[in-house]
C-alpha cells in the first residue's frame, strides 16, 4: 500500500510539472515567417491577418528545421499568468507538414505564444527564425 501511495505522489508532482506541449515527434517541412523588426514600434493593431498581409519568407532546408524543431522542444511554458499582445505581433510563423498548417507561432517582443500556450523568449529561436529575413 505505501508503494502505492509513493507511486500516486510521484505521478501526481510530475504531472504538475510546466511542460512544453509540442511533441518530439513534432513534424515540419517548412516554416514561413513574417517578421516586423523588433527595433521599430509596429502599426498599431498589427494583428495575425496584418502581419500574413506582409512579406514573407519560407524556411524549407532540413538542418534549419531542425535546429528550430530542437529550440521549439526546448522552450519553457510560462508559469505566471501573462497577457498575450495579440496586436503588438513582431513575428508570425507558420509551421507546415505536407502543405499542411500544424501550428502558428506568434511572438510579441516578450514572449510566443503556440496554440494558447505562453512561453518564455527564447532569443536563439528568434534568431534562427529570422536570420534570413531580408528588408527592403
Amino acid at each position: 500500500m505505501r508503494y502505492i501511495l509513493y507511486l500516486f505522489l510521484a505521478i501526481s508532482v510530475l504531472s504538475c510539472k510546466n511542460e512544453n506541449s509540442l511533441k518530439d515527434n513534432l513534424e515540419i517541412d517548412k516554416i514561413k515567417v513574417y517578421y516586423f523588426p523588433f527595433d521599430i514600434t509596429p502599426p498599431v493593431g498589427l494583428s495575425e491577418e496584418g502581419m500574413r498581409d506582409s512579406e514573407s519568407i519560407s524556411i524549407t532546408k532540413i538542418k534549419n528545421i531542425q535546429e528550430v524543431k530542437m529550440e521549439l522542444l526546448n522552450l519553457e511554458k510560462l508559469k505566471n499568468p501573462y497577457q498575450f499582445s495579440d496586436t503588438s505581433i513582431h513575428l508570425l510563423c507558420d509551421f507546415y507538414y505536407k502543405d499542411k498548417l500544424m501550428f502558428t507561432l506568434l511572438h510579441d517582443t516578450n514572449y510566443f505564444v503556440i496554440e494558447d500556450n505562453i512561453y518564455e523568449n527564447n532569443k536563439v529561436l528568434i534568431e534562427l527564425l529570422i536570420e534570413d529575413f531580408k528588408l527592403d
